[in-house]
């Protein structure tokens, strides 16, 4: 188990809430949970949990419509856990931003071999390609490895001179993601 990782649950289902909240906390995970979308949303700004579990159905924001909105604030990956297991939801979900989809009933050793194997990628992993392209990034004119600041358009970066010589050990064009 990865220690103190953070987790968020967010689910209406109470029963559903406490047991991962209690099962979570007995794994070593810091727990913190939210009812519905919109409390979800400021959960997941005030808490930064490195984890998200997510139902679907729920009130004021369903679980779909919220991951957008998720994905414009954090890059933790988030597993659905949810009741409905038709095909179409889980391309829906995955499409909009999960990164995995388990259905209810769900047994809890999978849950927990799901969130580990989440934990043990780099971040970066779970950047869509349509986040990359959103997202600024470092990159350098082929010619003089100059280093430009992409992200909808190109412009000239600042940089210190030993960053701006790592551009020397970087494939040219190769995107370098910049941290917040």
């Amino acid at each position: 188990t990865m220690p103190n990782a953070r987790v968020a649950v967010i689910d209406d289902d109470r029963m559903v809430r406490e047991m991962l909240e209690l099962g979570l906390s007995r794994e070593g995970y810091e727990v913190r949970t939210a009812t519905d979308g919109l409390a979800a949303l400021e959960l997941v700004k005030v808490f930064d949990p490195e984890l998200i579990v997510l139902d679907i159905m729920m009130p004021k924001i369903d679980g779909v419509t919220l991951l957008p909105r998720l994905r414009e604030i954090t890059q933790a990956p988030i597993l659905m856990l949810t009741a409905k297991g038709g095909t179409e939801d889980k391309v829906r979900s995955l499409s909009s931003g999960a990164d995995d989809y388990l259905v209810k009933p769900f047994v809890f050793e999978e849950l927990i071999a799901r969130l580990q194997a989440k934990l043990r990628r780099p971040q970066g992993a779970y950047l869509s390609s349509e986040r990359s392209a959103r997202r600024p990034y470092l990159s350098s004119e082929r010619s003089a490895r100059r280093p430009y600041l992409s992200s909808r358009a190109e412009r000239p970066a600042t940089c210190h001179p030993e960053r701006t010589a790592l551009l020397s050990v970087i494939p040219s064009g190769a995107p370098c993601y910049l941290s917040s």
